[in-house]
């Protein structure tokens, strides 16, 4: 790709979602950890002082790609739910709980936000991340109140709140590497990784009783 300084907002936004999709490709075989801008500007054939053009660090790029994932899931969300009132709780958490999994690129990246994405950003890229943050997040605690007409908007934010808190802490338990998995062997204790679409329905179901829906 040749490089081409973005002159308006449009070709900028452009340019960013260039650098996030090459940080996700790196993504699909390293770990997070060995990804670096010099290997992100190797992939779109950038150097990295162009690079530096439109962002700061490695962290900025995935706190673009966890708001572009929240948005994916809330349009997965609007379709798997439209139209739908006060359904059965337990085909809810169900479908719930396999949209989640669907987006689990989101939980993935989000398990990392705020121990280490958002503390090695400028202060002025994560005021406008948390407000567009903000944004989407209320876009789907409405969804939710209109869902379930008992959910006040305080109850609906609290609802989502403790869902992602759960899964972000869940999904790195159903995927072990076989660093993980040998260990856990040669340690000789029992442990079986959880099935994520069945403990997060089951955790939503907990919910449903913790808030009387």
């Amino acid at each position: 790709m040749e490089f081409q300084r973005a002159r308006s907002d449009e070709q900028k936004d452009i340019r960013i979602k260039q650098i996030s999709e090459a940080a996700l490709e790196l993504l699909k075989t390293q770990k997070y950890e060995d990804i670096t801008l010099a290997g992100i500007a190797k992939n779109l054939s950038f150097t990295r002082a162009n690079l530096y053009k439109y962002i700061s660090s490695k962290e900025e790029i995935f706190l673009y790609i966890i708001l572009d994932e929240i948005e994916k899931w809330k349009k997965n969300l609007d379709d798997s739910f439209h139209d739908v009132i006060n359904p059965d709780k337990e085909w809810f958490a169900q479908k719930w709980s396999e949209t989640v999994f669907e987006n689990r690129l989101m939980i993935q990246t989000m398990s990392l936000l705020y121990t280490i994405f958002e503390k090695n950003v400028t202060l002025e890229k994560l005021v406008d991340f948390k407000i567009r943050l903000f944004s989407l997040t209320m876009g789907v605690v409405k969804l939710l109140t209109e869902i379930f007409p008992r959910f006040t908007m305080e109850t609906a934010f609290h609802f989502l709140k403790m869902q992602l808190f759960y899964s972000t802490g869940l999904y790195p338990t159903t995927v072990e590497n076989e660093m993980q998995k040998k260990a856990i062997e040669l340690a000789g204790v029992e442990f079986v990784a959880p099935d994520f679409t069945n403990e997060m329905k089951e955790f939503t179901m907990i919910l449903f009783l913790k808030f009387d829906v």
